[in-house]
Protein backbone atom coordinates (compact mmCIF):
# COMPACT_ATOMS: atom_id res chain seq x y z
CA UNK A 1 0.00 0.00 0.00
CA UNK A 2 2.68 2.49 0.79
CA UNK A 3 4.28 1.72 -2.82
CA UNK A 4 1.00 2.35 -4.37
CA UNK A 5 0.68 5.18 -2.55
CA UNK A 6 3.91 6.21 -4.09
CA UNK A 7 2.95 6.12 -7.39
CA UNK A 8 -0.26 8.14 -6.79
CA UNK A 9 2.08 10.72 -5.60
CA UNK A 10 4.01 10.90 -8.36
CA UNK A 11 1.12 10.46 -10.62
CA UNK A 12 -0.52 13.67 -9.82
CA UNK A 13 -3.44 13.31 -12.63
CA UNK A 14 -4.59 10.00 -10.72
CA UNK A 15 -8.07 10.71 -9.50
CA UNK A 16 -8.99 7.59 -7.92
CA UNK A 17 -7.80 5.24 -5.66
CA UNK A 18 -9.76 1.38 -5.15
CA UNK A 19 -8.61 -0.96 -2.41
CA UNK A 20 -10.17 -4.23 -3.11
CA UNK A 21 -9.29 -7.97 -1.06
CA UNK A 22 -7.09 -10.04 -3.56
CA UNK A 23 -9.14 -13.73 -2.57
CA UNK A 24 -12.55 -14.36 -1.89
CA UNK A 25 -12.86 -14.64 1.80
CA UNK A 26 -11.91 -11.40 2.96
CA UNK A 27 -11.05 -7.70 1.91
CA UNK A 28 -8.94 -7.47 4.83
CA UNK A 29 -8.67 -9.47 8.19
CA UNK A 30 -6.20 -7.47 9.90
CA UNK A 31 -2.82 -6.98 11.87
CA UNK A 32 -1.44 -10.57 12.37
CA UNK A 33 -2.25 -10.66 16.39
CA UNK A 34 1.33 -11.12 17.30
CA UNK A 35 2.42 -7.80 16.09
CA UNK A 36 0.27 -6.26 19.32
CA UNK A 37 2.63 -7.29 20.96
CA UNK A 38 4.38 -4.33 23.22
CA UNK A 39 7.80 -5.06 21.98
CA UNK A 40 6.51 -4.51 18.46
CA UNK A 41 3.10 -2.95 18.67
CA UNK A 42 4.40 1.07 18.71
CA UNK A 43 6.11 0.24 15.11
CA UNK A 44 2.82 -1.43 13.62
CA UNK A 45 0.79 1.47 14.57
CA UNK A 46 3.28 4.02 13.27
CA UNK A 47 3.25 1.94 9.84
CA UNK A 48 -0.41 1.58 9.64
CA UNK A 49 -1.68 5.37 11.45
CA UNK A 50 1.34 6.83 9.14
CA UNK A 51 -0.50 5.14 5.71
CA UNK A 52 -3.87 6.43 6.87
CA UNK A 53 -2.13 10.03 7.29
CA UNK A 54 -1.07 9.36 3.97
CA UNK A 55 -4.09 8.65 2.57
CA UNK A 56 -5.72 11.35 3.90
CA UNK A 57 -3.79 13.97 2.33
CA UNK A 58 -4.42 11.98 -1.25
CA UNK A 59 -5.78 14.51 -3.75
CA UNK A 60 -7.75 11.35 -5.12
CA UNK A 61 -10.97 9.69 -4.06
CA UNK A 62 -10.72 6.30 -2.47
CA UNK A 63 -12.97 3.54 -2.45
CA UNK A 64 -13.18 0.49 -0.69
CA UNK A 65 -14.84 -2.91 -2.02
CA UNK A 66 -15.30 -4.82 0.72
CA UNK A 67 -16.68 -8.42 0.36
CA UNK A 68 -15.76 -11.36 2.62
CA UNK A 69 -15.16 -9.93 6.22
CA UNK A 70 -12.89 -6.57 6.65
CA UNK A 71 -11.47 -7.01 10.14
CA UNK A 72 -9.50 -4.89 12.68
CA UNK A 73 -6.91 -2.76 10.72
CA UNK A 74 -9.48 -4.44 7.53
CA UNK A 75 -12.49 -2.49 9.01
CA UNK A 76 -10.30 0.42 9.79
CA UNK A 77 -8.45 0.55 6.61
CA UNK A 78 -12.15 0.05 4.62
CA UNK A 79 -14.58 2.86 6.50
CA UNK A 80 -11.01 5.18 6.00
CA UNK A 81 -11.99 5.27 2.58
CA UNK A 82 -13.90 8.20 1.34
CA UNK A 83 -16.10 5.53 -0.57
CA UNK A 84 -17.19 2.18 1.30
CA UNK A 85 -19.05 -0.41 -1.18
CA UNK A 86 -20.28 -3.86 1.23
CA UNK A 87 -21.41 -6.87 -0.50
CA UNK A 88 -24.54 -8.39 1.37
CA UNK A 89 -23.04 -10.54 2.84
CA UNK A 90 -19.96 -9.10 3.70
CA UNK A 91 -19.05 -8.12 7.45
CA UNK A 92 -16.87 -5.49 9.36
CA UNK A 93 -15.70 -5.69 12.77
CA UNK A 94 -13.42 -4.89 15.39
CA UNK A 95 -12.66 -7.98 17.09
CA UNK A 96 -9.60 -6.20 19.13
CA UNK A 97 -10.86 -6.09 22.75
CA UNK A 98 -11.23 -9.76 22.40
CA UNK A 99 -7.51 -10.03 22.57
CA UNK A 100 -6.99 -7.25 25.43
CA UNK A 101 -6.34 -4.56 23.01
CA UNK A 102 -8.43 -1.94 21.53
CA UNK A 103 -8.73 -0.21 17.78
CA UNK A 104 -7.17 3.79 17.86
CA UNK A 105 -8.30 4.20 14.40
CA UNK A 106 -11.73 3.26 15.40
CA UNK A 107 -11.96 4.60 18.34
CA UNK A 108 -10.38 8.20 16.91
CA UNK A 109 -13.43 7.77 13.40
CA UNK A 110 -16.11 5.73 14.67
CA UNK A 111 -18.10 8.27 16.89
CA UNK A 112 -17.98 10.63 14.30
CA UNK A 113 -19.62 8.39 11.82
CA UNK A 114 -22.04 6.24 14.12
CA UNK A 115 -22.25 8.22 17.35
CA UNK A 116 -20.25 7.53 20.60
CA UNK A 117 -23.12 4.96 21.47
CA UNK A 118 -22.97 2.84 19.26
CA UNK A 119 -19.50 3.35 18.77
CA UNK A 120 -18.51 2.05 21.93
CA UNK A 121 -21.22 -0.67 21.73
CA UNK A 122 -19.65 -1.88 18.67
CA UNK A 123 -15.81 -1.47 19.48
CA UNK A 124 -16.13 -2.90 23.13
CA UNK A 125 -18.90 -5.66 21.91
CA UNK A 126 -16.31 -7.16 19.49
CA UNK A 127 -19.26 -8.63 17.27
CA UNK A 128 -18.88 -8.41 13.69
CA UNK A 129 -21.77 -6.20 12.05
CA UNK A 130 -23.37 -7.30 8.69
CA UNK A 131 -23.22 -4.54 6.05
CA UNK A 132 -26.77 -3.68 6.20
CA UNK A 133 -26.40 -2.75 10.11
CA UNK A 134 -22.74 -0.93 9.09
CA UNK A 135 -24.86 1.20 6.49
CA UNK A 136 -27.19 1.87 9.20
CA UNK A 137 -24.57 3.57 11.60
CA UNK A 138 -22.97 5.09 9.10
CA UNK A 139 -19.66 3.15 8.35
CA UNK A 140 -20.85 2.14 4.53
CA UNK A 141 -21.80 4.16 2.16
CA UNK A 142 -23.68 1.94 -0.21
CA UNK A 143 -24.81 -2.39 0.03
CA UNK A 144 -24.58 -3.97 -3.30
CA UNK A 145 -25.24 -7.34 -4.48
CA UNK A 146 -22.68 -9.73 -3.91
CA UNK A 147 -22.05 -10.35 -7.49
CA UNK A 148 -22.04 -6.78 -8.35
CA UNK A 149 -19.40 -5.20 -6.34
CA UNK A 150 -17.42 -4.47 -9.20
CA UNK A 151 -20.13 -3.40 -11.81
CA UNK A 152 -21.09 -0.76 -8.75
CA UNK A 153 -17.79 0.85 -8.15
CA UNK A 154 -17.48 1.48 -11.80
CA UNK A 155 -20.61 2.72 -11.99
CA UNK A 156 -19.20 4.99 -9.76
CA UNK A 157 -15.92 6.08 -10.82
CA UNK A 158 -18.24 6.49 -14.76
CA UNK A 159 -19.98 8.89 -12.65
CA UNK A 160 -17.40 10.81 -10.91
CA UNK A 161 -15.40 11.13 -14.32
CA UNK A 162 -17.66 13.28 -15.39
CA UNK A 163 -16.90 15.84 -13.31
CA UNK A 164 -14.33 18.22 -13.09
CA UNK A 165 -11.15 16.47 -11.35
CA UNK A 166 -10.04 19.69 -10.10
CA UNK A 167 -13.67 20.70 -8.43
CA UNK A 168 -13.92 16.90 -6.86
CA UNK A 169 -10.37 17.69 -5.01
CA UNK A 170 -11.40 21.21 -3.93
CA UNK A 171 -14.96 19.60 -2.96
CA UNK A 172 -13.85 16.50 -1.30
CA UNK A 173 -10.62 18.94 1.08
CA UNK A 174 -13.97 21.00 1.89
CA UNK A 175 -16.01 18.17 2.91
CA UNK A 176 -13.35 16.36 4.87
CA UNK A 177 -11.84 19.71 6.47
CA UNK A 178 -13.48 19.47 10.15
CA UNK A 179 -13.08 15.97 10.17
CA UNK A 180 -9.75 15.69 9.01
CA UNK A 181 -8.07 18.07 11.88
CA UNK A 182 -10.79 16.03 14.71
CA UNK A 183 -9.13 12.73 13.80
CA UNK A 184 -5.95 13.99 13.42
CA UNK A 185 -6.13 15.50 17.05
CA UNK A 186 -8.29 12.35 18.14
CA UNK A 187 -5.87 9.49 16.94
CA UNK A 188 -2.48 10.97 18.23
CA UNK A 189 -4.83 10.87 21.66
CA UNK A 190 -5.38 7.13 20.87
CA UNK A 191 -2.02 6.42 20.20
CA UNK A 192 -0.42 7.98 23.44
CA UNK A 193 -3.63 6.03 25.12
CA UNK A 194 -2.77 3.12 23.57
CA UNK A 195 1.41 2.75 24.39
CA UNK A 196 1.19 4.64 27.32
CA UNK A 197 -1.81 2.52 29.07
CA UNK A 198 -2.69 0.31 27.18
CA UNK A 199 0.24 -2.00 26.61
CA UNK A 200 1.06 -1.30 30.24
CA UNK A 201 -1.95 -3.38 31.55
CA UNK A 202 -1.07 -7.21 32.18
CA UNK A 203 -4.18 -8.14 30.73
CA UNK A 204 -3.47 -6.61 27.39
CA UNK A 205 -0.35 -9.39 27.11
CA UNK A 206 -2.84 -11.74 28.39
CA UNK A 207 -4.98 -11.31 25.78
CA UNK A 208 -2.09 -11.91 23.03
CA UNK A 209 -0.54 -14.86 24.39
CA UNK A 210 -3.82 -16.55 25.09
CA UNK A 211 -4.89 -15.82 21.84
CA UNK A 212 -1.74 -17.14 19.66
CA UNK A 213 -1.81 -20.83 21.90
CA UNK A 214 -5.41 -21.09 21.55
CA UNK A 215 -6.52 -20.94 24.68
CA UNK A 216 -9.08 -18.44 26.80
CA UNK A 217 -7.40 -15.40 28.28
CA UNK A 218 -7.48 -15.80 32.14
CA UNK A 219 -7.56 -12.03 32.80
CA UNK A 220 -6.36 -10.03 35.88
CA UNK A 221 -9.03 -7.32 35.94
CA UNK A 222 -12.67 -8.43 35.81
Amino acid sequence: LQLALDRIEETPEVQFLTLRGAGPKAFCAGVEVGIHRPETAPAMLETFHGLLRRMLDLECISIAGVHGLALGGGCELAVFCDYVFATETARLGQPEINVGCFPPVAAALFPRLMGSKQALDFIAGGEPLRARQALEYGLVTRVVADDALDASIEALLEQLKKKSAAVLQVTRRAVLLEQREAFLKALESCEKLYVDDLLKLDDAAEGIEAFIAKRQPNWQHR
